[in-house]
């Protein structure tokens, strides 16, 4: 460790101290005007002393070498302050809740906005965002995820239908899932009902954790506006601290939730998309808004046995996925009695008793068969063992 390292952590910097720190630790052209900017960005904190004569002396808190390493190191991914600000919020740094907040809502594609007053002005407003989409999604050469949705659809009349829902619940305006008498329960094959038309567009029968029929929860949805950009922001500026932490804590839920799904063969091509758009920025904000809202109209105890569920499964199935993947390259013939995830979760969820039980007793075999060799893997690899 170096002295200035040593320093960095034990006490405070002046100026040219941490501008050394962080030049000595990867990036060696750092200047004096990049540290005036991340103070003005209010990414790390100084304290000014007036020693007197007229002077003023900057000094630095020990964090903050570490803090600037990790400003410099976000900036390398996103270009954005408010993505940093975000981002080292989430890494468990302290950022002034006003100043979070506006960062948080600055990512959000909505942040823009101009809030409609009346409900016909949102209704309005939702058709014309409708028919932006829409001509958008075709008229790139790129592929995107709303292309992606459009083309589960047949009809440009069903495309234009889906769209229009989906902006009438993002501008809060009231929508009726209900089911009518003579169309409850599954439709033949036709897309008759609001539920069954947004049901096609996801792809939610690929997610066989969700009801048959979406339609209560989409209701749920509207009736409470959780998926209101205007309700969103409301939301956002009035939490607390402790609103904000919890929502922290559960950031990553629906990413891990995601990956073990795909583990397990649960999702389709659309949803593996949907996980991959989840990762940017704007989408992280959304969906940090979205929990918050789902928190504050009681879907705390689902979120947390969501979460829960997930802390608990996602390192099994991780160390599963790297057992699999290293029996393949060290011991390809056992290998070939394990089948995939996707195969071995369909068979727990879906088999029979019976043949969960031949299937494990054939394992016991496969192990008998083959102990030493086993027994000698096991021992280079510890770690995919379990407890």
């Amino acid at each position: 460790m170096t002295l200035l390292a040593g320093c960095c952590i034990i006490g405070c910097m002046d100026q040219n101290e941490l501008l050394a720190f962080v030049q000595a630790n990867g990036y060696p052209t750092f200047t004096a005007r990049q540290l005036k900017r991340f103070r003005e960005e209010k990414v790390v904190e100084v304290q000014v002393e007036h020693p007197g004569f007229g002077g003023t002396t900057s000094l630095y808190q020990a964090e903050a070498g570490q803090r600037v390493l990790a400003v410099c190191r976000l900036l390398q991914e996103h270009r954005n302050f408010n993505v940093v600000r975000f981002r080292l919020w989430l890494e468990g740094a302290a950022i002034e809740i006003g100043v979070l907040k506006t960062s948080i809502w600055g990512l959000t594609p909505f942040s823009t906005w101009k809030e409609p007053t009346t409900g016909r002005e949102r209704q309005t407003a939702a058709h014309k965002l409708a028919r932006k989409i829409f001509n958008a999604a075709w008229n790139t050469v790129r592929t995107n995820f709303a292309r992606k949705v459009l083309q589960n659809f047949d009809s440009r009349e069903d495309q234009q239908w889906f769209l229009n829902l989906e902006t009438q619940l993002l501008y809060g305006v009231p929508l009726d899932f209900t089911r009518d008498f003579l169309s409850e329960g599954e439709s033949r094959g036709q897309l008759e009902e609001p539920a069954d038309i947004f049901a096609h567009g996801l792809q939610t029968r690929h997610l066989r954790w969700l009801p048959k029929d979406i339609a209560e929860g989409l209701q749920d949805i509207s009736d409470k506006q959780l998926l209101s950009w205007a309700k969103l922001k409301a939301v956002l500026f009035a939490a607390t601290t402790e609103e904000l932490e919890l929502a922290r804590e559960r950031q990553d839920v629906f990413d891990r939730m995601l990956e073990c799904l795909e583990i397990m063969g649960y999702l389709g091509k659309l949803h593996r998309l949907a996980r991959t758009c989840m990762k940017r920025p704007a989408m992280q904000a959304l969906l940090f808004c979205a929990l918050l809202a789902m928190e504050q109209n009681g879907y705390g105890p689902n979120l947390e046995e969501i979460s829960t569920t997930v802390r608990i499964n996602w390192p099994v199935f991780k160390r599963i996925q790297e057992l699999r993947a290293t029996l393949q390259q060290e011991l390809p013939a056992i290998a070939r009695e394990i089948p995939p995830l996707p195969t071995f979760g369909k068979m727990l969820v879906e088999g029979t008793q019976q043949e969960r039980d031949a299937y494990f007793a054939h394992l016991q075999d496969v192990y008998q068969q083959n102990k030493e060799v086993l027994d000698a893997f096991w021992q280079r690899h510890p770690t995919l063992k379990g407890e």
